[in-house]
């Protein structure tokens, strides 16, 4: 298909009818960034809320446990859900008719039933690795519950239709419910088993809804399994840089609890927890600009497509000056709050978290550059690549480093294995940037094209 040379081409960012220039298109990009952040927003006072009351409900032995039981359900998480997420949303966001989307959400479906006995074995694996995990088997089988089910979280597909107003609506909901529960049901540490079991209700009642919404539109079919394992294929390199960010999210918390204390678990896994919560500010925006960029990107012609990759740099600007703002404030600031907001027994949390600080600025770097550049330029596959590699040695480092020095050393591991993937998506772009430069001089592809 020839590219259009026009701004006017370029389609809408959220599909419907064209518009004149990409900025008519910003009060509904916008509005989906507004309905995007409302969510997040959400989350966050709800985890200001729950972390404070597991943390002084539970004690730090018993809350460790539980950011043990959560570090695996992530792990479950990432290999049920095998980047299907992303894909999904993507593909989703360039079907035209009901057919080719009833299509898409069926070998969803599949793909992901192909992988829940692979990821209940990965879940019983990271439990009997874990002597933490493996004394606590109700707290640790719920863990991996919650993440084969978080596997079949539908917000891709709302995503996909550029409705990201129903899942923030879905969330806020699961939030209340399981922030009710917790109240209820958590009364002392002998009570851990029932904060993973309101997450397990959260995940069952929130998925049920969506799919019951899903159902007005498509029918909740799978496809034939070959579809499903084509769509395994296709989404591996997703799978590898995001399960790969995700170990790395999570291999700290899980380290220490094979290697060390409850105690230790839990001063670095609620470190880890702020730190990923305030990362998690990138995540609305990517959901929405990832697609979009994606779309401009393969449509827009030489003009469109520099006015987009200022765009790009722009948001990557912007996404590292707040991780800038984040480190300073943590290393200033944020130790004294943690101690008031945690209470007296958690005032390790706070050196933790100095440690970990670099991590705003290098986290943020990350993501955008990800999401907002690479991904959108067809390079997934190299960054997966990078993020696979970068993951081995972090795995390595992060687990040495936690035997050699506990909680302070698995920080210390985390941000420099960051640093070097930071440092590898510099030399990602900048060799495809060369690439495409000699190709366009050669009269060959365009560089928006995917390599």
């Amino acid at each position: 298909m020839t590219a259009p040379t026009d701004l006017r081409s370029l389609p809408a960012p959220l599909g419907g009818r064209r518009l004149d220039a990409p900025a008519a298109a910003a009060p509904r990009l916008t509005k989906s960034l507004l309905s995007a952040y409302g969510g997040y927003a959400f989350r966050s006072l709800y985890l200001l809320l729950l972390i404070p009351l597991y943390a002084r409900t539970l004690g730090p032995a018993a809350y460790g446990l539980v950011l043990a039981a959560m570090a695996a359900q992530n792990i479950v998480w990432s290999v049920q859900n095998w980047g299907f997420s992303f894909a999904g949303a993507r593909n989703l966001a360039a079907t035209s008719t009901d057919a080719e989307r009833q299509a898409e959400f069926s070998r969803q479906i599949t793909g992901r039933l192909l992988l829940m006995p692979v990821a209940a074995l990965v879940g019983l694996g990271a439990i009997l690795a874990s002597p933490l995990l493996a004394a606590h088997p109700l707290v640790a089988g719920l863990a991996v519950l919650c993440g084969v089910i978080s596997g079949f979280n539908l917000g891709w597909y709302f995503q996909g239709r550029f409705d990201f107003t129903t899942p923030v609506l879905i969330e806020g909901a699961g939030c209340l419910l399981t922030l009710g529960l917790v109240a209820w049901l958590v009364r002392g540490p002998a009570d851990a088993p029932w904060v993973m079991a309101a997450l397990l209700a959260q995940g069952v009642l929130t998925s049920a809804w969506a799919y019951g919404l899903a159902r007005r539109h498509l029918a909740l079919r799978p496809s034939p399994w070959r579809e499903g394992l084509v769509l395994l294929k296709q989404a591996a390199p997703l799978f590898i840089n995001g399960g790969a960010a995700m170990l790395m999210a999570v291999v700290g918390t899980y380290a220490l609890s094979a290697l060390s204390t409850p105690e230790q678990v839990m001063q670095f896994g609620t470190a880890e927890k702020v730190v990923m919560v305030a990362l998690g500010l990138l995540g609305p925006a990517g959901q929405v600009l990832m697609p979009w960029f994606s779309r401009q990107l393969s449509q827009a012609g030489p003009v469109a497509s520099t006015l987009l990759t200022r765009e790009q740099r722009l948001a990557v600007r912007v996404v590292c000056l707040v991780g800038a703002v984040a480190t300073v404030l943590t290393l200033t600031v944020m130790p004294s709050v943690l101690s008031l907001w945690l209470g007296p027994r958690f005032e390790g949390v706070g050196q933790t978290m100095r440690w970990l600080s670099p991590l705003f600025l290098i986290g943020a770097f990350n993501s955008a550059m990800a999401i907002y550049v690479l991904v959108p330029r067809g390079l997934e596959r190299a960054l997966s690549q990078v993020s696979v590699g970068m993951a081995l040695i972090g795995v390595l480092a992060v687990f040495g480093a936690a035997a050699l020095d506990g909680a302070r050393g698995a920080a210390v591991a985390r941000v420099v294995c960051d640093l070097g993937v930071g440092l590898a998506c510099v030399v990602l772009l900048r060799r495809d940037v060369r690439r495409a430069a000699e190709r366009s001089a050669a009269g060959g592809c365009s560089p928006k094209e995917p390599r």
